[in-house]
């Protein structure tokens, strides 16, 4: 493989790896709002942390009737 392509690929993986790191600091927020919602939390905007709590008090039971 010729030096040329291979400096490309070099410089391409460098700026690929660059905007993916950028990306994902630049949304480092959502990421963490959207992790704490999927799990079914409510996230505190004003300290910026995700309030989860587990009710061990409840329990749901289904029962079928055939």
């Amino acid at each position: 493989m010729p030096r040329s392509h291979q400096l490309k690929i070099l410089i391409f993986l460098v700026l690929f790896l660059t905007v993916v790191f950028m990306v994902v600091i630049w949304n480092r927020d959502f990421i963490s709002i959207d992790i704490c919602l999927d799990h079914g939390g409510r996230w505190d905007y004003k300290n910026s942390t995700c309030n989860y709590y587990r009710d061990l008090s409840i329990t749901v039971i289904t029962v079928v009737f055939g």
